[in-house]
């Protein structure tokens, strides 16, 4: 549509047309799409989270063998058994309103017995076809046409396409060939047929042997749009270990062909009548879902069509436990393939699942949503184009009764497509009004550009006495610098260290290591910082091993990379837990307060301490106090961290017993400064996750206004995961699904976030003792973080790394990575670079640039792939449109 501008006058100044907005607005200079109602709508993308609607019956009695599918507008069929009624083929027509669904009048398509009910929908012939087996006659195969009004439905006379007994059985309407295609087995055989409708009456071609002998009768059948072709898929049974296979139908008038069978899966698989076959129109793939192994685990597969073949990318596992009556299809509102299942190990409870593609590989980020909470089967689903919603259905086995239920698919929501694309608003729209839109030919003044920015790990930075091992390192941030205090592992050389490094010229400069302990001899092996913003200092806290573990301070101030510091402060004068991460320090802007929270040897609780600062020494050290003694369980805290939240001004505080058991959790709690008196007023704790936790970071993301939590769970092996939390007052609300960072057992998994590309960045020690990085952009409808693949850091020479730490330095747009060693020149360090897009960049003259689905303009293509045209300058596009 963009060659609309081809219909203006010949020299046309500005190359542009007048367009009305379909009410939402159009900024200026955003690109824009026709819709086909011939307004325009800015190009855009958003975020759908999961939703079910309100479960609705549409059959009190009993409903086996559903099926479901979409039609015209927001009409659907619903077919099914209707066991209340002498086991008669029954259909409903469900219509769809936002997130709920209405039933009009049941009506009988058969007065027989049936089974094996699947149904496919025409929009060139609005008709559905119903296939079943008429176990009234024989147990023919036999197949009806379905002709909707409104809420009614009704149908032509039954039709027997196979005269044996059947099993297995679906169909699909092949628009390039302009009939359906049934295919069907009989416990040994596959069979197909193709069928086209004239008004009411099917006509069936000659019936193909897809596949002879060793099959169950078990399959599925999907059309690939842009192939022209149909695909089927079934289960054979006959050579032990079962397995999976399918082939690609050549289909002339009513006349099948059988091409080359391809094995998609073997070995023990498709246990049960359970595979499931659709097609995903943007990755251009075949997604099969079905049951796989001994423990018949959720399994999806993705192949793509070449020709008369077909080739799949590696299997994937959706669901451990045992998944029955597989279902899935193309949800085109999110371009992903929804698979719905019923989970053993969840009671049978039905549930869905989205699918991502990139080619033939299917990953599954977002957890499954369950449908109902009650056991299920014989689940169906079909997705509504009108609606933009899937449509489950299934038979609720207590009571025994039909229900439906519309699903709002979790994922990315896109306007954009290449047909569509017509130009850039040259200014601004407001809702419903007409306005200018600079077509192909045209020039755009004013578009910025996204720039795609790489991964990128930068050389290694020795920094601190690289003539010692040097160990434990805690890094802070500060005013276009860094700070690390560490300790040296020689079994002599004492006193709290510390070492500056300036970032500036793609690197940073280290200079000499100072003791800043009036005490050179004290042990101090674990450290906390927090820079304190207002004096342009670095508060430094240390356990004195050599005086019971006491927390001490000091003040430290920096000219370049080298350092002045004030004298000793005692922090907390009791026994502080003589362990990693069981001191946590940071500061509050608003009060101007450094706050440290700690670990007690004497009773195990959670503490923090409130101190006033000036800009060379501590003044006041408030009193101790319990963050939560609410419970038992917080008087068995070993690891805390904290963070400021800027948007509630509230101190965060996350502490745990770890591998202690019961429920000894990994909490949260909230907590106001109140720097009159130096103390802290703290809400009710709530569990971060509900099991044990150790190696525990904690950091604030303040444009999404999230808290992320990064921890080693011990209760599963020692996985590394973030939780992500909400903070509204002194009350935190947990996302409920933590986020796996990587599996196996990993180490301190130090948590920060990097502004520019807003991504949490996790450096970590991964269980070969390598440091590695990940980063994740938060999810804030579901509270949940994808992490990219860990990105190895350090070479292999650097191994053992200990406490690493992660700062973001705002004057780059980078992240500082800090760790170190247990022998002498394994201090390591880099800038990282956290891969993101930039938007509003300027234009590169002479480059080619292409619309973006969130409504930009990029140097690279994209999906879908839509041309916009050539930069002539930086800050003017000429439009070619997508041609």
């Amino acid at each position: 549509m963009s060659n609309l501008s081809d219909l203006l006058p010949a020299g046309a100044s500005a190359k542009q047309i007048t367009a009305t907005d379909s009410g939402s607005g159009i900024a200026s200079k955003k690109p824009v799409i026709l819709n086909s109602d011939g307004t325009v709508t800015e190009v855009s993308s958003s975020t759908a989270t999961a939703n079910v609607g309100s479960i609705t019956t549409f059959n009190s009695d009993a409903a086996t063998w559903c099926a479901t599918a979409a039609g015209s507008g927001s009409t659907n069929l619903v077919a099914y058994v209707d066991s209340g009624a002498s086991s008669y083929g029954t259909a409903q027509v469900g219509t769809i309103s936002g997130t709920g669904v209405t039933f009009g009048t049941k009506a009988v398509f058969e007065s027989a017995s049936v089974t094996g009910i699947k149904m496919a929908y025409s929009s060139s012939l609005d008709k559905y076809l119903i296939v079943y087996r008429d176990n009234g006659n024989s147990f023919y195969g036999t197949a009806v046409v379905a002709t909707v009004s409104g809420t009614s439905v009704t149908f032509g006379t039954p039709v027997a396409f196979s005269a044996r007994t059947t099993y297995g059985y679906d169909v699909v309407y092949d628009d390039t060939a302009g009939a359906f295609v049934v295919q069907y087995g009989d416990n040994n055989d596959i069979f197909a047929k193709a069928c086209t409708v004239s008004g009411t009456v099917p006509t069936f071609g000659g019936e193909l042997t897809s596949k002879s002998t060793g099959t169950s009768g078990d399959s599925s059948v999907a059309y690939d749009s842009t192939a022209g072709k149909v695909v089927g898929v079934w289960r054979t049974y006959t050579s032990p270990p079962q397995g999976g296979e399918a082939m690609v139908y050549s289909l002339s008038g009513t006349t099948l062909t059988a091409n080359t069978i391809v094995v998609y899966a073997s070995g023990n698989i498709l246990t049960g009548a359970d595979c499931k076959i659709s097609y995903n129109v943007k990755e251009n793939r075949i997604v099969i879902g079905y049951k796989e192994g001994a423990g018949t685990s959720g399994t999806a597969i993705a192949g793509e069509v070449s020709g008369t073949s077909i080739t799949f990318g590696t299997a994937v596992q959706f669901n451990a436990s045992s998944s029955g009556s597989i279902t899935c299809d193309y949800d085109a509102t999110v371009a992903r393939t929804i698979i719905g299942y019923l989970d053993a190990g969840a009671a049978s409870y039905p549930k869905a699942i989205p699918a991502t593609l990139s080619g033939s590989t299917i990953t599954f980020p977002d957890s499954a949503t369950t449908l109902q909470s009650a056991a299920a089967a014989n689940l169906s689903a079909s997705y509504n184009a009108t609606e933009g919603k899937m449509l489950f259905s299934w038979l609720d086995t207590s009571p025994v009764q039909g229900d439906s239920a519309v699903f709002t698919s979790p994922g990315t929501v896109e306007n954009l497509t290449a047909q569509a694309f017509v130009g850039v608003a040259d200014s601004a729209i407001s809702a419903s009004a007409a306005g200018s839109i600079i077509v192909q030919g045209g020039t755009v003044t004013g578009p910025t550009t996204d720039v795609a920015v790489a991964e990128n790990v930068g050389s290694n930075i020795p920094w601190g006495d690289q003539s010692k091992a040097n160990s434990a390192p805690v890094t802070a941030y500060g005013n276009n610098d860094v700070l690390i205090a560490y300790y040296i592992n020689d079994g002599a050389t004492r006193g709290a260290r510390v070492v500056a490094g300036t970032i500036g010229g793609g690197t940073i400069s280290f200079g000499t290591d100072d003791v800043i302990s009036a005490d050179a001899t004290v042990l101090a092996y674990y450290y906390a910082i927090a820079y304190d913003s207002t004096n342009d200092t670095y508060i430094v806290s240390w356990q004195d091993y050599n005086d019971s573990s006491k927390i001490y301070a000091a003040v430290v101030s920096l000219t370049g990379n080298t350092i002045s510091h004030g004298g000793t402060t005692a922090i907390v004068s009791t026994a502080n837990v003589g362990n990693a991460q069981t001191l946590s320090a940071v500061y509050d802007p608003d009060t101007q307060r450094v706050i440290f929270t700690y670990c007690s040897a004497v009773d195990s609780y959670a503490y923090a301490v409130v101190c006033e600062v000036s800009s060379t020494a501590i003044t006041t050290v408030g009193t101790p106090a319990k963050i939560d003694s609410s419970s038992a369980n917080n008087g068995y805290a070993k690891r805390i961290a904290a963070c400021y939240d800027t948007t509630e001004d509230k101190i965060i505080a996350t502490y745990s017993y770890y591998g202690g058991g019961g429920t000894y959790y990994l909490r949260a709690a909230a907590g106001t400064v109140n720097g009159g008196s130096n103390s802290i007023t703290w809400g009710s704790s709530v569990p971060v996750i509900s099991g044990d936790a150790n190696y525990l970071y904690i950091a604030y993301n303040a444009t999404d206004q999230r808290v992320v939590f990064n921890y080693q769970d011990t209760t599963i092996t020692g996985y590394l995961q973030s939780s992500v939390a909400s903070v509204s007052g002194t009350t935190i609300t947990v996302g409920g699904t933590p986020s796996v960072i990587l599996t196996g057992t990993n180490y301190y998994p130090s948590v920060v976030h990097d502004a520019t590309a807003n991504k949490m960045v996790s450096y970590f020690r991964g269980s070969l003792s390598y440091a590695y990085v990940a980063s994740g952009a938060i999810n804030t409808a579901t509270n949940t973080i994808t992490y990219s693949t860990p990105t190895l850091v350090t070479a292999a020479s650097l191994s053992t790394q200990n406490l690493e730490g992660a700062v973001y330095d705002p004057t780059i747009g980078k992240c500082i990575l800090v760790s170190a060693g247990n022998s002498t020149a394994e201090t390591a360090c880099s800038i990282y670079t956290t891969a993101t897009t930039l938007t509003n960049q300027p234009l590169t003259t002479g480059t080619k640039y292409f619309v973006t689905p969130t409504g930009g303009f990029s140097s690279t293509a994209g999906s879908p792939s839509v041309n916009a045209g050539l930069a002539i300058s930086t800050t003017s596009l000429l439009l070619n449109g997508d041609s």
